[in-house]
């Protein structure tokens, strides 16, 4: 078990009123006890405030980001000291878990996190809500049970995102401060290399639409002297033969309620998208994003109210022509060229910046600040 070396209260965002996740602090049901022993007094584990455990962002847990116990209270009534071992799982969907040493002396009370490792093939085949307990155990050394307890969770499918709340985040980003704007972990379903190969698949059919007769991002056209000139057309070439493929195959786009972004809702991933053909704004938005940042390039996502789409830099970053940008409405994958995409793009853009009600996430900074591709789906 990992101590909180310095702990600072987290809140909810300045305006929001405090809200907790019903029993989240508490350690649940208290199924077995030893009187006068070390006991858990307090629980704070992974989820949101409903208590519900998403899947889609289980792997981002003992990494930078966030905890599967993240904050966990240890105290010993007992006038000698002990020697305890703390165990913690998520029962059914854990392949090893949390384990962690504890000494305790005489009335001491100690805090901190630790994590099991996740059983990503179990989570995999979830395809409706399950619900699940969270168990933790204190044991002497040699194995007697001195404390036990369990909790329920329901564990949410793979495919359903969260939009409107907030986790409980041990780790405050510069993305976001105590609880984090959930938009932002749909960068775990941006996911440059899935495992069942259809973004290499797509890549190989792109490549036949290149001037260049490859895909290679940046790494095709651009050069330290390259003008605005250069990165614009070579952009156009190689996200150009990308859309070019997605047409060919048929990609069409799927309309959204228009409360898509209220709650919660069912997202494909991108390499499902790729397979059935067919994606609403966010689907082909992760799809374009996925595939730019395979090939090394720079992509981000836009969130303008009920609706998502991609951009892209020119150029990589460090180069003078990085912060020149291209917008692509993906919705129009099925009926308009490249270049009329870009053009209404970045026209929804620019008026949702100054209308206040755009918000973009850089691939590359969610990644810097610990959000990488999810595993799923699994081979």
């Amino acid at each position: 078990m990992k101590s909180n070396d310095a702990e600072e209260p987290h809140g909810d965002p300045p305006g929001k009123e405090p809200t907790t996740n019903g029993d989240n602090d508490s350690v649940g049901e208290v199924v077995e006890r030893v009187a006068d022993a070390p006991e858990v007094t307090k629980v704070t584990t992974f989820g949101l405030r409903s208590g519900d455990f998403p899947a889609y962002v289980s792997h981002l847990l003992g990494g930078k980001w966030d905890h599967l116990f993240q904050n966990i209270t240890i105290r010993n009534p007992n006038k000698s000291k002990q020697t305890v071992v703390l165990s913690g799982a998520l029962a059914g969907y854990t392949k090893t878990p949390a384990t962690g040493t504890v000494k305790l002396d005489p009335g001491q009370e100690v805090s901190g996190w630790f994590d099991a490792a996740l059983d990503f093939e179990a989570l995999d085949k979830i395809t409706s809500p399950v619900t699940a307990s969270i168990e933790l155990k204190l044991t002497t050394q040699e194995g007697k049970v001195l404390f036990a307890s369990t909790k329920p969770t329901r564990v949410l499918p793979k495919n359903t995102v969260i939009w409107k709340d907030f986790f409980r985040a041990s780790h405050p980003t510069s993305l976001g401060l105590g609880f984090l704007e959930m938009k932002i972990a749909a960068l775990s379903l941006t996911t440059p290399h899935d495992g069942w190969g259809e973004i290499d698949k797509l890549l190989h059919e792109a490549a036949t639409y290149s001037t260049y007769k490859s895909i290679s991002g940046y790494a095709a056209y651009h050069k330290a002297d390259s003008t605005l000139d250069q990165d614009q057309a070579g952009f156009a070439d190689q996200v150009g033969s990308i859309w070019s493929a997605l047409k060919a195959r048929g990609f069409n786009y799927t309309n959204v309620p228009q409360n898509f972004f209220a709650a919660s809702q069912n997202v494909r991933y991108p390499a499902e998208s790729l397979r059935v053909t067919t994606g609403n704004c966010i689907d082909g938005t992760l799809v374009l994003a996925s595939v730019l940042e395979a090939i090394g390039m720079e992509p981000f996502i836009n969130y303008v109210p009920g609706h998502a789409f991609v951009g892209a830099h020119l150029a990589p970053k460090g180069s003078p022509n990085y912060g020149y940008y291209a917008i692509i409405e993906t919705t129009m994958l099925g009926t308009s060229s490249f270049a009329d995409a870009t053009m209404t793009g970045l026209r929804e853009y620019n008026q949702n910046k100054n209308a206040g009600t755009l918000v973009t996430f850089e691939v590359s900074e969610g990644r810097a600040e610990g959000y990488l591709p999810s595993p799923f789906p699994l081979r």
